[in-house]
This record gives structure tokens, C-alpha cells and sequence, in this order.
């Protein structure tokens, strides 16, 4: 598929986008598994805050699709 054959990217899309840079932040294993350089040494924070963190990152992801597409 060339450029010219992509559809446009939508908001959904961009969060998407930003949804999962934000998740392999927090889960560095999960970047090396998918091929993102510079996080080989590191570990997920797998504390309580560390999953507060994830449940965060989640509930703002929602928050802003809802306001993509209020119902």
C-alpha cells in the first residue's frame, strides 16, 4: 500500500499512537519484544504505583475516545 492509498489518521488513530508510545514507557520488556532500541536494561515498574500508573495511562485513553465520540 503507498501513502496516497492510506485513508487519512483520525484522532482515534493518533491516540492510538500516543496510547501505545505512552504503554511501552511504562513497559519497557514490551518495547524490546517489539523491536524499539534503548530499553534492552530495563524493567516495568511492577509496584503498586507502577500499575497505578497503567490504570491511569487506561482511564485517560477512554476519557479522551469518549470525547471523540461522545454517545
Amino acid at each position: 500500500m503507498t501513502d496516497s492509498e492510506r485513508r487519512p489518521a483520525t484522532d482515534v488513530d493518533r491516540l492510538a499512537e500516543q496510547y501505545l508510545d505512552d504503554y511501552l514507557t511504562l513497559d519497557p520488556v514490551l518495547a524490546t519484544i517489539c523491536g524499539i532500541p534503548g530499553h534492552d536494561t530495563e524493567l516495568p515498574d511492577l509496584s503498586p504505583d507502577g500499575h497505578a500508573e497503567l490504570s491511569a495511562l487506561r482511564r485517560r485513553m477512554l476519557s479522551s475516545t469518549r470525547r471523540c465520540y461522545p454517545g
